[in-house]
């Protein structure tokens, strides 16, 4: 492989064990709760910081074809059941466990339908 140009492979994403083929678009945020410290004595300035809970935000966005949704998004959803999400991208993944939030169904005349649905929870990587 030629240094000059490099080669950038896709990301992928999996539900419970099985890999998306209608996602396209995810953004995966981590939080990690450092908040500032304020004192008295600080004259209103931070003094410092102080470590918090740590959290991640998953959306992805997936088109929805024909046959319907690829996975039962809706079902999870309106019964809160916990869902665990793999996201790899090249050297490392990311597993988030959590909940379903904020579905949204987007169609224009122009495009395709599609579907984005948040999952906030915890998170572990390999």
């Amino acid at each position: 492989m030629s240094k000059e140009y490099e080669d950038y492979p896709k990301g992928k994403i999996a539900v419970e064990g099985g890999e998306l083929q209608d996602a396209y678009d995810l953004n995966l945020v981590f939080e990690d709760g450092e908040t500032d410290v304020h004192t008295f004595g600080g004259g209103g300035e931070a003094k410092g910081s102080t470590g918090g809970k740590r959290k991640a935000t998953l959306t992805f966005k997936s088109a929805i074809s024909e046959a319907g949704f690829e996975r039962d998004y809706f079902g999870r959803y309106k019964t809160r059941k916990v869902t665990n999400v793999r996201v790899k991208v090249p050297g490392r993944s990311f597993s988030i466990t959590g909940r379903y939030r904020s579905p949204s169904i987007t169609a224009n005349v122009d495009g395709f339908i599609d579907f984005s649905i948040v999952v906030a929870g915890k998170w572990t990587d390999s």
